[in-house]
């Protein structure tokens, strides 16, 4: 697109320098009549008419192009961490364009790997058929122990996708890095995915209990009535010896 600011900045340029040579040429013209004045005018206002429609075409253009660029999918790989939380991160393939994108294909070099579990290759679709507007394609791809595991950091991606006519559009390029999540810190925010996790762990809890054998609820119970009894006759027992104690003291000799 820059290119063709430049080509119509040129134009124009171009336009108004011939424009000002032929006033030259035309300046030198004896003037002595209103006819040759009306002339001359006549001529600047055809001039100054034509470049400023050629000018008023590029900016047509340019911005017709500009909309088409803002209309086009926009696909981007890169990382982020999980919901599950910070410790966790996933990789990511997000369209952050305003029209779908067809025909996803990812490229990563080296090919990522995973250290945690039971590592190995990290498994990339080889088509993602469509991705709408906000739409995204994630998988987990590793946790923080990952930095002691000595796989690589940097990793390139390269996604290639059409629009919805079915014209590739150039490939955009990412880089995936393991080093800036070094060292970071980092606060774990509790959500939804936490409080679902809290409730299978009570639902877990609440299906062993049973009638029979171990499986049953201890239930703790109290008279609270009768422990209220209880601590309120030992304060006014406790009362009654500080009173005795004052009143013995009162009556020793001094």
């Amino acid at each position: 697109m820059r290119n063709r600011v430049n080509r119509w900045t040129y134009v124009g340029a171009g336009a108004t320098a011939a424009m000002l040579v032929s006033a030259g040429a035309v300046w030198s013209w004896p003037l002595s009549t209103a006819e040759q004045w009306s002339a001359l005018a006549a001529w600047v206002t055809a001039s100054v008419a034509v470049i400023a429609g050629g000018v008023a075409v590029g900016q047509l253009g340019e911005a017709r192009r500009l909309r088409l660029g803002q209309a086009q999918p926009y696909v981007v790989v890169f990382m982020e961490p999980s919901a599950a939380g910070s410790y966790y991160v996933d990789l990511v393939v997000r369209n952050f364009g305003a029209t779908a994108a067809h025909d996803v294909r990812l490229e990563i070099e080296p090919a990522p790997h995973r250290h945690t579990g039971t590592g190995g290759e990290l498994w990339l679709p080889e088509l993602i058929p469509v991705l709408v507007p906000g739409q995204e394609w994630r998988t987990f791809w590793d946790t923080g122990q990952r930095v002691e595991s000595g796989l690589p950091d940097r990793h390139d991606a390269v996604a290639t996708f059409n629009d919805s006519d079915g014209r590739a559009l150039p490939p955009l390029r990412s880089i995936l890095d393991w080093g800036v999540l070094k060292n970071r810190a980092t606060i774990d925010i509790y959500g939804i995915h936490h409080a679902a996790k809290a409730l299978r762990q009570i639902d877990k809890t609440l299906s062993r209990w049973g009638e029979r054998g171990s499986g049953g609820l201890a239930v703790v119970t109290r008279d609270g009535d009768a422990k209220n009894r209880r601590e309120r006759e030992h304060l006014r027992r406790r009362r009654a010896e500080q009173d005795k104690q004052q009143a013995d003291g009162a009556e020793e000799p001094g």
